[in-house]
């Protein structure tokens, strides 16, 4: 199983560890660990108006770690 890492106050000890965070880098097509903003943008849309016309999508925000 792949788990995405997002910068959050539960990651934020474990991102510390540059070991552990090269190796989220290195899994991740975009090489960085997400904000919690872009989460929180993607959600925004889904719920928002301009999402209207969209019926069971599933939207990936990963990073690409999925791909990799």
């Amino acid at each position: 199983m792949k788990l995405t890492f997002v910068e959050t106050p539960l990651t934020e000890e474990g991102l510390q560890n540059e070991k552990f965070q090269k190796a989220i880098e290195r899994n991740t097509a975009l090489r960085r660990v997400g904000k919690a903003n872009e989460i929180a943008n993607v959600i925004a849309f889904a719920a928002s108006p301009e999402a209207s016309y969209m019926t069971g999508s599933d939207l990936l925000v990963d990073g690409g770690w999925l791909i990799m």
